[in-house]
């Protein structure tokens, strides 16, 4: 396993000319002089901070970190295959808006100091080496897998319960349907009472009709009339002649 001091930490883009040697030093190969120039960590992070102050303010051009104008020179070459681009007091933002500004996570370095030798970890942590951080990842993956399936899995369980429940109502509907049909087209009506028997009810209940202005035979008229009418041999002026 190797020692933190031996691990590099890492650019986050890619350079043709730059290149991090150490946790402090960085290299930049100048095709115009054909130099390669090491430049600090804390030199990079002023570049940095410088670049950002100029795409707001171009009148702190004349207040450039030592170096800044020979290395955005040789950094910006467009050899280089990095779209990354420092900036300068004559670049205008219209030129600036096709290249992304520098970051310090881009560039891996600290706001508060140089990227420390070895990395930072809680009390009782420890650093993995390719294995087992392949492994750990493989496990990680494995697991949201697992959660994956089971969440889709609960998911279809409860669409099935959903349709079931529907279709057990529809079903109960129709039933209810059916039995209401049935029932209506057996069902049996009590008949009407004929004339007679209404004026026997009648007198049963409130004694004679000899003060009212008919008698009784005329109803067994309108009776014989009526069931005439329903065996077809009577009209409507039968009826009327009945009750007069």
């Amino acid at each position: 396993m190797p020692k933190a001091d031996d691990i590099i930490p890492p650019l986050h883009f890619t350079h043709e000319h730059f290149a991090r040697i150490s946790h402090e030093n960085f290299t930049l190969y100048n095709i115009h002089t054909s130099q390669t120039l090491v430049y600090h960590a804390m030199a990079i992070k002023a570049y940095i901070l410088h670049d950002a102050k100029l795409r707001t303010n171009h009148a702190l051009a004349n207040l450039a970190p030592g170096g800044y104008t020979e290395f955005q020179y040789a950094f910006n070459d467009p050899s280089r295959h990095c779209q990354i681009c420092f900036a300068n007091a004559e670049d205008t933002l219209g030129a600036l808006a096709n290249y992304t500004p520098p970051t310090i996570f881009e560039f891996n370095v600290r706001m508060d100091s140089v990227y420390p030798r070895g990395p930072i970890v809680e009390e009782g942590g420890h650093i993995l080496d390719k294995r087992h951080a392949q492994i750990t990842d493989e496990l990680l993956w494995e697991s949201a897998d697992t959660a994956k399936k089971k969440i889709e899995r609960i998911a279809g369980k409860k669409h099935r319960e959903i349709t079931k429940r529907a279709r057990t109502n529809q079903v109960e509907e129709e039933l209810i349907l059916h039995a209401i049909a049935t029932s209506s087209a057996h069902a049996t009506y009590p008949s009407t009472p004929s004339s007679s028997t209404a004026v026997a009810d009648l007198q049963s209940n409130f004694g004679t009709f000899d003060n009212l202005p008919f008698q009784t035979g005329d109803f067994e008229d309108v009776d014989q009339t009526l069931t005439q009418g329903a065996s077809g041999a009577a009209t409507a002026d039968a009826v009327d002649t009945a009750m007069e």
